[in-house]
């Protein structure tokens, strides 16, 4: 891919890179982790007033309410990744620097500077929050993020109330950094 490089970097010679997913150990036995967290967001989303903050504090306060809340958030994320066609930067994507910091923001891909930037800055998905940056919705990169956001029930208030910030995490990790080795196994011996 022309003006692609590892890691879904803009400006590189080809590449492509390794779907940076969360593993199923952050999601809890069978998910429950991840349903667990999607029910506190809906039971505070459901309720007004007081008891809205009484149950955004009660998860807060607990430790297997924080975990259930960020298994929730990483699940989401992992279906934004699923659902990119490719590592190659798109028009709305937001970039974060080549070291790899993940944060609450980055720059923007535009049609206008998606030529121009040779830095190696890296694509992200979202990691849901009240307080990230996220990509415009009326891009193919915010298209793809705004209808996961929608269909996982994403509520600004119940995200706030909780205290849910969210970051942008890098998407794609390159071949070079992985360390892995295979072993051939014949006859169930090893060769």
């Amino acid at each position: 891919r022309e003006g692609v490089g590892k890691n879904g970097e803009l400006g590189g010679g080809g590449g492509g890179g390794v779907r940076n997913y969360y593993g199923p150990q952050r999601f809890g036995s069978r998910c429950s982790g991840a349903y667990r967290g999607h029910a506190i967001l809906e039971e505070v989303k459901g309720k007004e007033g007081k008891k809205a903050k009484k149950a955004a504090n009660n998860a807060r306060m607990s430790v297997k309410g924080v975990f259930a809340l960020q298994a929730w958030q990483s699940m989401v994320f992992n279906v934004c990744l699923g659902r990119r066609s490719s590592p190659s930067p798109l028009v709305g994507d937001i970039l974060l620097p080549a070291s790899g910091e993940e944060g609450l923001s980055g720059e923007r891909v535009t049609g206008k500077n998606r030529d121009d930037i040779q830095d190696g800055r890296k694509v992200t998905c979202c990691f849901p929050g009240n307080r990230v940056m996220k990509a415009y919705p009326n891009t193919p990169a915010g298209a793809v993020e705004s209808e996961v956001l929608k269909e996982a029930g994403v509520d600004e208030r119940a995200l706030s109330m909780c205290d849910l910030w969210g970051s942008r995490r890098v998407a794609f990790l390159d071949f070079e950094s992985l360390g892995f080795t295979f072993e051939v196994m014949e006859g169930g011996r090893d060769v």
